[in-house]
């Protein structure tokens, strides 16, 4: 499928293969899902409607869906018209969105879109029009340009300036590799909760069996001895901390707080899961005590002196989020984060540690090391975890030159 890249490097999918699959079993969604996979690409996305209903989007190439990036830009309208002009000559691009589906995005002639205009005009729809440029598309009807009837017209604004440079990397809006893409929720039936009632009925058959055959005494007895050992405890609890992006926004949040202290300079960040705390430490390069005190004090931050400097802490108020109802297999989760992660940072940056066992789950230890990064890049690594079971239990950094290095360590979580 063609591609367009920015400047920036971010690569973005056009003409993607699209298909409407209706169904409720998700083996045989699965099944068609695959086979089609072989015909039009083996990177996917899934979109759900409604109930057995599902939009599924094919490519052969890695990227950002232009089509669905631009439709959530301008708010999801259910019949849309977009259509901009591109620096090469008589070029657009073109996004049609007809009852909130994507219906065709492309880059195209400027010949070939009044084709597409007049084809649309024999629908009954009624659209909301954007353009930018000297594109062939109006208000009014001309030689030169095609207008929609009036009664086809929610609204028509002309943009005083391009959108697709100004577009935001949706990770959610990100083609992903075929395994990935099959692994979402809406195929899959939640395995937490029969194991947990697999194992509870273990349960049952033993101390039934074991209170049978057991006098009074030794009944009670047992009862005050055997622990029970919730096995995805573990697994809950990690899952339940805030989301990574969520905790990483709030990092930079603070870190722009701190950089407007006059008289301090922030040196250090640190954050860890287990005390809940973002700790600053701050050199004094002329600053007053008092005027810090105040402060911390607005800013909601704790605040301990030291012979050269000052430490703030701030609490974290990032919320917790939902346990996860599904647990992947950790052979094939631990590759496909890893590979999301390389998007943001090298390859080379990321290292993997031990896969420990966890009652009846594992979790898998990975650290990223970065140096001289923009808090923006913080953010898409934040974005890329938040699509995956992952913990951020620690994050270290160093600022200079409002640049950031440091470690951020993970753990990821599957069985």
């Amino acid at each position: 499928m063609p591609t367009l890249r920015r400047d920036d490097g971010i690569q973005f999918v056009i003409q993607s293969y699209r298909e409407l699959l209706l169904g409720k079993r998700p083996s045989v969604l699965k099944r068609k899902i695959r086979s089609l996979a072989i015909k039009h690409g083996e990177y996917v996305r899934l979109f759900k409607q409604d109930v057995g209903r599902f939009d599924i989007v094919f490519s052969r190439e890695p990227g950002y869906l232009l089509g669905e990036t631009i439709w959530h830009y301008f708010g999801k309208p259910a019949n849309m018209i977009f259509c901009e002009a591109l620096p090469e000559k008589n070029q657009a691009l073109l996004v049609i969105v007809r009852s909130s589906s994507v219906y065709l995005d492309t880059r195209t002639s400027f010949g070939n879109l009044i084709d597409e205009f007049a084809s649309l005009a024999l629908s009954n729809e009624k659209y909301i029009i954007y353009t930018y440029g000297n594109v062939p598309l109006s208000e009014t009807r001309s030689e030169e340009c095609f207008a929609f009837e009036k009664n086809q017209v929610e609204s028509f604004t002309h943009l005083t300036e391009p959108t697709f440079q100004k577009l935001i990397a949706d990770p959610e809006l990100q083609l992903q590799p075929l395994e990935l893409a099959l692994t979402s929720p809406h195929l899959n039936i939640p395995l937490t909760k029969p194991i947990a009632i697999g194992v509870a009925i273990l349960f049952i058959i033993f101390f039934w069996v074991h209170f049978s055959s057991s006098t009074p005494t030794q009944r009670a007895s047992a009862t005050q001895l055997i622990p029970l050992v919730d096995p995805y405890g573990s697994f809950n609890e990690a899952l339940s901390s805030p989301n990574p992006g969520n905790i990483i926004t709030e990092l930079n949040n603070i870190i722009t707080t701190v950089y407007t202290l006059p008289g301090w300079q922030a040196l250090d960040l640190n954050y860890n899961y287990k005390d809940n705390y973002f700790t600053v430490t701050l050199q004094r390069i002329g600053g007053q005590t008092a005027e810090l005190q105040t402060w911390s004090a607005i800013h909601n931050a704790s605040l301990q002196m030291s012979n050269n400097g000052a430490t703030l802490k701030f609490k974290v108020t990032a919320a917790s989020r939902q346990i996860p109802k599904l647990i992947y297999s950790m052979a094939q989760l631990l590759p496909l984060v890893i590979d999301q992660l390389s998007s943001a940072v090298t390859r080379e940056s990321i290292n993997s540690g031990n896969i420990s066992q966890s009652g009846a789950t594992k979790y898998a230890n990975l650290s990223i090391n970065f140096d001289s990064f923009a808090p923006s890049i913080l953010d898409l690594i934040g974005k890329i975890l938040n699509k995956f079971p992952v913990q951020l239990t620690a994050l270290t950094i160093r600022m200079q030159n409002n640049l950031l290095s440091g470690n951020l360590q993970l753990n990821v979580w599957g069985n």
